[in-house]
């Protein structure tokens, strides 16, 4: 019968800390997907910032004159030219700070808005959607 030295074995609980650790790390992430706060924050964003900000708007009232882009998403992709996703859901690189910023000072067409129209924790929702983990 094969003898199991000890430095196999600590080999082995190395391997298995690790593969533990990831395993916590991967349910973070899906749990953070899932919180109260990223909910809430794509029902604001979709409230305040979709009519601008979607990927497309192809039927209906809320379509644009430049067609199935709506223009904030459209002044995006002018200015990243392919470089970065023009639709604020599909960026990876936002954080809390530039949002926070944009929203609250304006940016080039963006106008600011006011904390009476989106209060700091609904603002902190909103980062959250846009900011949160994807599989």
């Amino acid at each position: 019968m094969p003898r199991i030295t000890a430095g196999c074995l600590l080999a082995l609980l190395a391997v298995l800390a690790v593969l533990a650790a990831l395993s916590v790390g991967f349910a973070d992430a899906v749990q953070a997907a899932d919180t109260p706060d990223v909910a809430a924050g794509h029902e604001l964003f979709n409230k305040w910032c979709y009519g601008c900000h979607a990927a497309s708007i192809k039927h209906g009232p809320d379509a644009t004159l430049l067609g199935s882009v709506v223009a904030g998403t459209y002044t995006l992709q002018q200015l990243y030219q392919g470089s970065k996703p023009a639709a604020l859901e599909e960026r990876t690189d936002l954080t809390p700070a530039l949002i926070e910023s944009v929203v609250r000072h304006g940016r080039n067409l963006m106008p600011r808005t006011r904390k009476t129209e989106i209060s700091d924790a609904e603002l902190a929702q909103i980062s959250a959607y846009l900011t949160r983990a994807r599989p």
